[in-house]
């Protein structure tokens, strides 16, 4: 387990599904006039067959770069850093290597974009196992609408291929109620991750909490190492000497459907589950 992975449950309907994508470790930066600025630090998540995972926060810098660093498709002045992906059973593969595009197996891991590409289902032969990244990132609130309607049409047929979607920014609403699952990205870092349904009800942390009701201002960037990088939005945190001094920790809780784990000093009020937490 490395220093940032959220360990969590998927919501109801795949948790007893198998892992089809397990990212681990991966960072990543932008070069703008002769400097490196860091974007993604140690991002790990997995996705089960069938799940829908949609990915909220920073959608200016670190949710773009994310969607371009799993599908291999970099912009100018990206830099993929380190990460492995592994699709089911299949081997480990690198991210990124110096100075090349990120390596995986044609075809398993593709942007979907508006107009969607032929499905396993229509009768192709099976490329393996699939995941489709859905990019909704710089569209108008109309625009991303209409893209969430349709990935909801195809849903079911996406699960009865077993193929994973991730849904990368969005209205945090209609992304919520689509996804079976939630991961919030602050400073670079997952700093909550559960099922969608309880994310939507009762976020954790702040930053969840402003995504929900449409006053977030995210904070661009990878943190520095220092304390928590949310702490000048947060309104819970924001002037407290821990915030400011300690990167929280991962704090797992029960909810009726399933667990979640955010990375706060202050989460919103919820009984934590008894057990250890993660190192």
């Amino acid at each position: 387990m490395t220093a940032h992975h959220i360990p969590a449950s998927p919501g109801p309907r795949v948790a007893a599904r198998e892992v089809l994508l397990q990212v681990r470790g991966l960072r990543a930066a932008v070069s703008l006039g002769g400097a490196e600025f860091p974007v993604l630090d140690d991002v790990n998540f997995d996705l089960r067959r069938g799940e829908r995972l949609g990915v909220q926060g920073e959608a200016e810098s670190a949710l773009p770069l994310l969607a371009r660093a799993l599908t291999g498709r970099p912009a100018h002045g990206d830099r993929v850093l380190a990460g492995t992906a592994r699709l089911a059973s299949g081997p480990v593969r690198s991210l990124t290597e110096p100075g090349e595009p990120a390596q995986r197996d044609a075809g398993n891991i593709a942007p979907l974009g508006p107009a969607a590409p032929a499905l396993p289902h229509t009768g192709r032969p099976p490329a393996g196992p699939r995941v489709l990244v859905a990019d909704l990132t710089g569209l108008s609130a109309d625009e991303a609408g209409a893209r969430t309607g349709r990935l909801r049409a195809m849903a079911p047929a996406l699960d009865a291929d077993g193929t994973g979607l991730i849904v990368v920014g969005g209205p945090f609403e209609a992304v919520a109620r689509l996804c079976d699952t939630l991961q919030i990205v602050a400073g670079g870092r997952i700093v909550e991750r559960g099922p969608a349904a309880e994310l939507r009800a009762r976020p954790r942390h702040g930053l969840t909490e402003a995504l929900r009701t449409g006053a977030a201002a995210p904070p661009r960037g990878a943190g520095t190492g220092r304390g928590c990088f949310f702490e000048p939005h947060c309104p819970r945190g924001r002037g407290q000497e821990s915030c400011r001094r300690d990167v929280p920790g991962p704090t797992p809780f029960v909810s009726p459907h399933g667990s979640v784990t955010v990375k706060c000093h202050f989460p919103a009020p919820a009984a934590p589950c008894h057990e250890s937490r993660p190192s």
